[in-house]
């Protein structure tokens, strides 16, 4: 089946099957129109490029619960990903939308979101942060690792999980 092109945030280019075009968590800014050439479709998105500036700039200022209701209503997230404020990003995670980039938040808050959502705890298992590795302990992966963790809380946490 011949695939379409699809714009992302940040300027690629990715083909996907035309069946899945907007479904799911979309984060394409545009998608390639039926009987539009990848030419065609390349000039328009480009074009729309300085719009889609604008646009971010516009939901990146938008107060906290504004912001929030965004995210509940799953409109814009692909902006609020790399919103300044963690609490943003937290409620971005808790979504489940763009964990494959929140996993690695410079905010703990965040990535312990992520953790709940049970996504990268191969990598968050060795996060700096004794919280973090305590939220992987409740998901139950790499107790025995965990267990012979250096903070007294995350053992503690592997221990209320009935392992060691």
């Amino acid at each position: 089946m011949a695939k379409v092109l699809a714009m992302t945030i940040d300027g690629n280019c990715v083909p996907l099957l035309p069946e899945n075009r907007g479904n799911g968590r979309c984060n394409h800014v545009g998608h390639q129109n039926s009987g539009e050439s990848e030419e065609e479709f390349v000039k328009r998105v480009t074009d729309s490029s300085e719009q889609i500036d604008s646009q971010k700039e516009y939901i990146l200022n938008l107060t906290y619960s504004e912001k929030l209701g965004m995210i509940n209503n799953n409109e814009n997230i692909y902006v609020l990903i790399d919103d300044g404020d963690w609490y943003v990003r937290k409620a971005v995670a808790r979504q489940g939308y763009g964990l494959e980039k929140l996993v690695n938040d410079r905010s703990p808050n965040v990535r312990v979101e992520v953790t709940k959502q049970g996504y990268g705890l191969d990598k968050l298992v060795d996060d700096k942060n004794w919280f973090v590795r305590k939220t992987v302990t409740e998901q139950g992966y790499s107790l025995d690792k965990l267990a012979n963790d250096k903070d007294p809380n995350v053992r503690m946490a592997v221990a209320e999980q009935g392992y060691g």
